[in-house]
């Protein structure tokens, strides 16, 4: 009887043993799940969202892309609640100013510069540049004059950039023409 007595506690003991092993291997294992859920959870708030597909230069094209199409650049509809002026514009009212700004770029960018800041600042960012369209012969004209050699929209396209910082933030449509042969990455 003793025997039997032993056998089943010492038989007990051992399952005991292993259910609370298996308990905590299992606790274990949620514990580590639960945590690493956590952890790309808080990295995803602190880190501006970029789909893992979508590195940074294509996240700064589309972004400038949207910027100029929303704010009147393109033949595309604009968005007048998000109107960013820039630094000089002409036009008594935002339908005047919208007027000056219709159908001047192309909605796709031309090209990107790497060497460029992205703002006036000084600090680091994304210059996008984006190919200007019907620009008129006077223009041209008149850059021909001040030069002193002719000059065409052959050999000398023209464009405008958009520039953001590094955080694709602060974005801002430079005020001057941008020639589009000192872009370092042509898109198109």
């Amino acid at each position: 009887m003793q025997i039997v007595v032993l056998m089943t506690v010492g038989f007990g003991a051992t399952v005991t043993f292993f259910a609370i092993r298996y308990s905590q291997s299992q606790t274990s294992r949620i514990s580590e799940s639960a945590i690493k859920d956590r952890l790309v959870a808080e990295t995803e708030t602190v880190t501006p969202a970029i789909s893992p597909t979508e590195l940074p230069e294509a996240k700064a094209i589309r972004i400038a892309e949207e910027f100029v199409a929303q704010n009147g650049y393109t033949n595309l509809p604009v968005d007048k609640d998000k109107i960013v002026y820039e630094t000089v514009e002409f036009g008594n009212n935002l339908d005047e100013l919208l007027k000056f700004r219709a159908n001047t770029l192309e909605h796709k960018a031309y090209g990107i510069l790497y060497k460029a800041t992205g703002t006036k600042m000084g600090e680091k960012g994304w210059t996008v540049v984006f190919q200007s369209i019907n620009v008129s012969d006077d223009y041209y004209k008149s850059i021909s004059r001040q030069s002193g050699k002719q000059v065409t929209r052959e050999n000398h396209p023209i464009g405008r950039a958009v520039t953001m910082d590094a955080n694709f933030q602060n974005l801002l449509m430079e005020h001057k023409t941008f020639p589009l042969q000192n872009v370092d990455k042509k898109l198109k």
